[in-house]
């Protein structure tokens, strides 16, 4: 839910007590609301310790090689 609007771009949101993310964001990382239909993402994005969001995946469990012109190729 947004509290309060900062500017002309930035909205301050209303999360949770345990949630630890930055509450102030640009206009252009929200989405409108739309209709009583829409659900919220129950799983919130995965943050670092200084509270930055996590871009990459949390971890490569798999790795596969195929050979091509004798050289293997990771596919």
């Amino acid at each position: 839910m947004i509290i309060q609007k900062i500017g002309k771009m930035a909205h301050k949101l209303q999360f949770r007590d345990h949630v630890k993310i930055h509450h102030v964001f640009h206009v252009s990382q929200l989405k409108k609301h739309i209709g009583s239909k829409s659900i919220p993402s129950p799983n919130l994005p995965m943050v670092t310790s200084d509270r930055t969001i996590k871009t990459g995946p949390p971890l490569v469990l798999q790795v596969r090689q195929v050979p091509r012109n004798n050289l293997p190729v990771c596919s």
